[in-house]
Parts: C-alpha cells; structure tokens; sequence
C-alpha cells in the first residue's frame, strides 16, 4: 500500500517541472539553428523572445504567462502580438496584462485583442500572414530594448506564434521579428516536452483555444487523479486478500 501511494505521489508527478521555460533567438548556433527570423538591425546575437509559464498560484486553475523580449543594441520595440484563439476574450484574461520596465511606461501603455493583418499598409511588416492575439502598444521608447509582459489566464498552455515590430527602422531596413514555425501548424505536444525538443522548437508557449490543442493537466490535479487510482488498486488488493 505504502508503496503504491508513494508511486503515485512519486517526485516526476510533483509541480517541481514548472515553470515551462524557453528562449527563442535570432542568431543561435544550437542544433535547432535560430528560432526567430529578424529583419534590419534586430537581427543580431542578442535578439531573443523567452517565455515562462507557471501556475498563478499553488491551488489556482489559472496560468501565469511572461514573457520577454530583447532586441540587441538598436530599434526600440513599438508593438508585439501573442497569438490566441478567435474564442479567447477578455474574460479569459484573469490578471494584467503587465508590462516592465515600469518606469518607462507611464500612462500611454495600450493593448487589444483581434485580428491583425500582415504588410507595411497594415503597420506590420515582414508578417507572414495575419494573426489573432493580443497586440500591446508600447510607448516611444526607441532606448529601451528589453520589455518584460506577463498576464494570468484560465487557458491553458499550448504552442503558438508571436510577432514584434519596431516604431523607427534605425537605418537598416525594417526592424521585426517572428518565431520560424509562424504559420505551420501548431505542435500538438504537451509543453513539458524538453524544449529542445525539435517537434516544438520554432514556437512560444501561449494560451491554448478552446477545442483545440492538448489540454494540460495541472500537476496537482494529476497528482490527486493518480492518487484516486492508486488507493483503487489497494482497495481491490485489500479486497482479494479478504
């Protein structure tokens, strides 16, 4: 009995895997190659878009999704778009959306969620076809380089795309950026998967749509479901002995 209980609470089941973590960079010399394709001055070894998703709480249904985004030495960053499904809404955003450094923001921080088109027109250039997501504005800081974003949802996580632009070109050509699965299909793979894993490698975590994606199991949830079967499995030894 002790040993069956200990199976199910064994340490592979415990919330000690989160957060999922992972980083995408322009220029990277890993086995996967780069993971986002930059265009003008973002395209340099310090590019990258990382990503932690966590549980907001240690009993809360919802997930904390961070992110961050660098783009090097140049071209501050003037929007990004996470994708979500067409049936995710406000409602589904529980906390935040936030966004750092907060000194550099004041009262001019603006986001939405809809579809966004690809091209210059449609001020993103270099999108490989349009998207639906949350777009934050952020303000004209073209010396800040680096932006932090979390928010808490109750949709769990999946893989996705995500792209980011720049307000001022910085004299050589278009500055943008976008992860090199944007437009594939979406791995279907649980994001526990090692993220060098090469079936989700090119992709951020982001909030899974509704009827689609694989739903994942909160590890505390999972422990208690094993817990349940495991005390089943006893009580049908028990009874056998009987």
């Amino acid at each position: 009995m002790i040993a069956l209980l200990a199976l199910a609470c064994g340490p592979n089941l415990q919330a000690d895997s989160l957060p999922y973590t992972g980083t995408l960079k322009a220029q990277d010399s890993g086995p996967n190659g780069p993971g986002l394709t930059a265009n003008g001055a973002w395209n340099n070894q310090f590019t990258s878009v990382g990503w932690s998703v966590n549980k907001y709480s240690v009993n809360s249904s919802y997930w904390t999704y961070e992110y961050s985004l660098n783009v090097g030495n140049q071209g501050g960053i003037s929007h990004f778009i996470i994708e979500l499904s067409d049936t995710f809404t406000t409602e589904n955003v529980k906390v935040g959306p936030h966004v750092g450094p907060a000194e550099t923001l004041g009262d001019n921080l603006v986001y939405e969620l809809g579809s966004f088109d690809s091209g210059v027109a449609n001020n993103n250039p270099g999108l490989p076809s349009s998207i639906y997501g949350l777009k934050i504005d952020l303000p004209d800081r073209p010396e800040v380089l680096q932006y932090q974003f979390w928010f808490a949802s109750d949709r769990d996580p999946v893989w996705g795309d995500i792209y980011a632009k720049d307000g001022v070109a910085g004299g050589q050509g278009l500055n943008y950026l976008f992860n090199v699965g944007f437009g594939t299909p979406d791995p279907n793979e649980l994001p526990s998967l090692p993220f060098t894993d090469p079936k989700v490698y090119g992709h951020i975590l982001r909030p899974d749509s509704t009827g689609g994606g694989t739903q994942v199991p909160h590890p505390g949830a999972l422990v208690g479901l094993l817990s349940m079967g495991a005390i089943g499995l006893v009580r049908r030894s028990l009874r056998r002995r009987r």
